[in-house]
C-alpha cells in the first residue's frame, strides 16, 4: 500500500453530480463576485452538524479509540461527509498590495476583507478579535510560512466564499476543517499546492491551529487530509504522525455507520476540571510511575504510556505490517499485565498521599507544577488502575480492529459481528474504567443494540456528544427509526424534521480532502 503521508493532495477537474453543494457554492460565488471561481477547496470535518452543534458540543469522527491520542497511542477515525468548502479566485493586485476578501454562504458569519504580506509574516492575527475569520488566517499563515520565498513574494488579491459550519471558537474537529481548507485554498494561489505532500499539508494544519488557541494531537487533522471512501484511517502519533489506510472489505450487506447525537451538552469550561483534565493528569501520572517501576530513563518531563511502552520494549523491531500488529498486540497485552501489578492494589482509587508517595515524595504544589501547572483539577482520588487499563486495552482494540479488517476477505459473514463486538468492548470500557460515558449515551447505545447495531459506542470526548453505530446497510433505516421514536421522541419531542435528520443519519466513510480545479 502506497504511503499516503507522502502522497500529493486530490485533485478533480469536474464536480460530482452527487454533491450539489460544489455547484451551489459556484453559482453563489458568481453572483457575489461577478466571476466564476478558479478552484474549491474541501476539507472534510466533524460528525456533528448544526443540531449537535446547538445541543452537544463537538465531537470527534472515531470509530475506535477513545481517549487515548493524547496518551500518544493509535486512534481509528474515519471523515464522513461534512466539510467546509471553500470557492477562490485569485488574481494579481492592481495595488501592489495583497489582500483578502472572505465571506461565507451562511450569512451568521459576517464578511471580511483584510491585507496581509506576503512570505512568513502572513496576515495578521489579532486575539482580540473573535471572528470565524481567524481560522481562514490561520491556515493562510500556516501555509504561507511552508513556502519557499520565490513562492510566496507574488502580491494577490484572493476572493474567497466559504460554506460550512464553523462558529467562532468551534472545536477541533470543525476547526481542523476551516483550516485545512484554508491552507489549501492558499496553496493553490500561489501554485504550491502540487508540491506540497498531504503528511505536509498535516503539519500546516496542526501549526496553523495552535495560532488560534487549538493545542491539537493531529487526529483531527489527519482524519481530514488522509481520509478515503471505503476506508478508515489508523493514525499513530508517537514517535512521529504515521497514517496508514485501511480498507473495508466487501460485505453483503454492506457495513455501514449511525451517528447519533444524544444532545447531551457537555459544559467543558465547568467539568474539564473533573473531567477531561483530570484524565490528562492522570495519564500522565501512571506514565511517570510506570516510568520508575520500569527503571526506564525517557528524556521528557511528560513522557506519554506510548513512549513508557516503546522504551520498555526498544530493542524489538518490526517489519511487515503482519508482523508489526502481532507484536504491538502482544506489547499491549505486556504492559495491561504490567498495570495489574503496579496498580492492581488500588483499583478503586489512589488517594493524593498514596500518589505523592509512588511519585518519590512530592506534595501539592510540586505535583501542581509538574502535571498541571497551566490548569485546575478537582479529585478524591486519582483513579489511576481504570484509566491506564482503559488506555491499553483501548489501544489493543484499535489494532484487533485493525488486524480483522486487513485479514478478512470479501463476503466474511463474521466480519461485521467481530468489528462489532469490539465497539461494544470500548463502549464499556469508556463508561466503566475512563468514566466518560453519561446516561443518555447508554440509553442510545441499549435501544441501538435490540434495533439491528451490532456495535454502539460514544464518539468524542464523551459526557454528552454522539454515538456511532455499526449496522449492515439493510437494517440502517430500521436502526434510525428506533431512536427516532425510543430516544428522540421521549427526550425532544418538538425537534423538528430536519433537526431530527441532523441529529441522526448514516454515513460510510468519505473521501478526505482534496481540490477542484475548475480552470483545469
Amino acid at each position: 500500500m502506497p504511503d499516503i503521508m507522502q502522497e500529493p493532495l486530490t485533485v478533480f477537474t469536474q464536480l460530482p453530480p452527487t454533491k450539489p453543494r460544489l455547484k451551489h457554492i459556484v453559482e453563489t460565488f458568481e453572483q457575489k463576485y461577478g466571476s466564476k471561481p478558479a478552484y474549491i477547496a474541501r476539507a472534510p470535518g466533524r460528525i456533528a452538524s448544526r443540531i449537535a452543534l446547538r445541543f452537544a458540543g463537538l465531537a470527534k469522527v472515531s470509530i475506535i479509540g477513545e481517549h487515548i491520542d493524547y496518551a500518544g497511542l493509535s486512534v481509528m477515525p474515519a471523515a464522513i461527509d461534512r466539510d467546509v468548502i471553500q470557492a477562490c479566485l485569485a488574481s494579481p493586485s492592481k495595488d501592489g498590495k495583497s489582500r483578502v476578501h472572505i465571506s461565507n454562504v451562511n450569512d451568521k458569519f459576517k464578511p471580511e476583507d483584510f491585507d496581509f504580506q506576503p512570505g512568513k509574516e502572513g496576515p495578521v492575527l489579532d486575539s482580540k478579535h473573535h471572528s470565524w475569520v481567524n481560522y481562514f488566517k490561520a491556515g493562510m499563515k500556516g501555509a504561507l510560512g511552508h513556502m519557499s520565498p520565490d513562492d510566496s513574494k507574488t502580491a494577490i488579491e484572493l476572493h474567497i466564499l466559504v460554506d460550512g459550519n464553523v462558529p467562532p471558537g468551534g472545536g477541533l474537529s470543525s476547526s481542523a476543517a476551516m483550516v485545512v481548507s484554508s491552507a489549501i485554498a492558499t496553496l493553490k494561489a500561489f501554485g504550491a499546492v502540487e508540491s506540497t505532500t498531504q503528511g505536509q499539508l498535516a503539519t500546516i494544519a496542526i501549526d496553523s491551529e495552535r495560532l488560534v488557541g487549538v493545542n491539537s494531537g493531529g487526529m483531527d487533522q489527519s482524519a481530514s487530509i488522509f481520509s478515503r471512501e471505503g476506508a478508515l484511517l489508523n493514525i499513530g502519533f508517537v514517535p512521529k504522525l504515521v497514517a496508514t489506510l485501511v480498507p473495508i472489505p466487501t460485505t453483503k450487506p454492506a457495513i455501514t455507520y449511525v451517528i447519533a447525537s444524544s444532545l447531551v451538552t457537555s459544559e467543558k469550561q465547568v467539568t474539564a476540571k473533573y473531567n477531561y483534565n483530570l484524565r490528562v493528569v492522570e495519564m500522565r501520572v501512571v506514565a511517570r510511575i510506570l516510568c520508575s517501576y520500569l527503571k526506564l530513563n525517557i528524556p521528557m518531563e511528560l513522557p506519554t504510556l506510548k513512549h513508557v511502552m516503546d522504551a520498555y520494549f526498544s530493542s524489538s523491531a518490526m517489519h511487515t505490517s503482519s508482523e508489526f500488529l502481532i507484536e504491538r498486540k502482544r506489547r499491549l497485552k505486556i504492559m495491561l499485565d504490567i498495570v495489574e501489578d503496579v496498580f492492581g492494589d488500588k483499583k478503586d482509587g489512589c488517594t493524593w498521599d498514596e500518589v505523592y508517595e509512588r511519585l518519590g515524595g512530592m506534595n501539592k504544589d510540586s505535583f501542581k507544577q509538574a502535571f498541571h501547572a497551566d490548569f485546575e483539577i478537582e479529585a478524591e482520588k486519582l483513579q489511576l488502575y481504570k484509566r491506564a487499563k482503559h488506555a491499553y486495552s483501548e489501544a489493543a482494540r484499535v489494532y484487533q480492529y485493525r488486524s480483522l479488517l486487513e485479514q478478512a476477505g470479501d463476503n466474511d459473514p463474521d466480519l461485521a459481528l467481530k468489528l462489532g463486538h469490539l465497539m461494544d468492548e470500548s463502549q464499556e470500557s469508556c463508561r466503566d474504567l475512563f468514566n466518560c460515558s453519561c446516561p443518555e449515551i447508554d440509553e442510545i447505545c441499549t435501544i441501538a443494540r435490540k434495533s439491528g447495531s451490532l456495535g454502539s459506542r460514544l464518539s468524542g470526548a464523551g459526557w454528552g456528544g454522539c454515538t456511532v453505530h455499526l449496522v449492515l446497510e439493510d437494517r440502517q433505516d430500521e436502526l434510525i427509526q428506533a431512536l427516532q421514536s425510543e430516544y428522540y421522541a421521549k427526550h425532544y419531542p418538538k425537534l423538528s424534521g430536519e433537526e431530527l435528520q441532523e441529529a441522526i443519519f448514516a454515513t460510510k466513510p468519505e473521501e478526505g480532502a482534496c481540490l477542484y480545479d475548475l480552470a483545469s
